[in-house]
């Protein structure tokens, strides 16, 4: 491992895969099977991706008791973390807090509703580390997709009160940090898939080979998705 890379981790937001317990959005157009074997590809096509950027990397799952089943999927190779807390935002500030209560230095959280998430965006993300106080990657529905701190940056305040799943998470949290008075650099904008017209649009653009999220992407090559409902197509949460 580079000296660059030492006392960094990459935190990994999971749930346990459970039918009809991940990606529930989808499950109002799809089989809550296929659903659930999609999840499965997003989460793997992500860790590979992480795997290759060469930082220590830590699955954090949910619900807790869960780590059994985590581990069954993914393997023994991870250092695993229970998710803590009574909300999204109580459950990020604990995974930063026992982050860096391990040593870490730097550390930034990702989800997995980004599987063709790639590698220039984390070594981005960790390198501004050195030189701002946070890094902050924007969702195109308002939200963030990856969130960062140094240890002596990381606030609690930055995940309190915020409205986790509304098109204003971004821009609360921006204004949070600004009253904290830490400095930010905002990486590019990327898609996550969440809602249904995500999905269907990310298998649109499938190439053979795929460009990136490969697993994903030979999951939804061999099917045939239905039209996104007019009830959807206006792109409303």
């Amino acid at each position: 491992m580079s000296e660059s890379h030492k006392n960094a981790q990459i935190l990994i937001f999971l749930r346990v895969p459970e039918k009809g317990k991940v990606k529930t959005r989808l499950s109002r157009i799809l089989d809550e099977k296929i659903v659930l074997g999609l999840y499965r590809c997003f989460v793997e096509d992500t860790l590979d991706t992480m795997r290759a950027c060469g930082y220590t990397i830590i699955p954090c799952y949910f619900p807790s008791e869960g780590r059994q089943t985590v581990t069954n999927w993914l393997g023994t190779d991870f250092q695993y973390r229970p998710q803590r807390g009574n909300d999204l935002g109580e459950r990020m500030a604990c995974a930063f807090q026992d982050a860096f209560s391990s040593g870490c230095t730097r550390a930034i959280l990702i989800g997995t509703d980004f599987p063709d998430l790639n590698t220039r965006i984390i070594h981005e993300a960790m390198e501004n580390l050195c030189s701002h106080d946070v890094v902050l990657g924007p969702a195109k529905d308002g939200g963030y997709y990856l969130i960062g701190f140094r240890s002596d940056t990381f606030t609690r305040q930055a995940f309190q009160n915020i409205p986790w799943g509304e098109s204003t998470v971004l821009r609360k949290t921006l204004t949070r940090l600004e009253q904290c008075g830490l400095t930010r650099h905002l990486l590019p904008e990327w898609r996550d898939i969440d809602r249904y017209e995500d999905l269907y649009r990310f298998w649109q653009q499938i190439t053979d080979p795929p460009a990136s999220a490969p697993r994903s992407c030979r999951f939804l090559s061999g099917r045939c998705l239905p039209p996104i409902p007019p009830d959807m197509s206006g792109g409303g949460r």
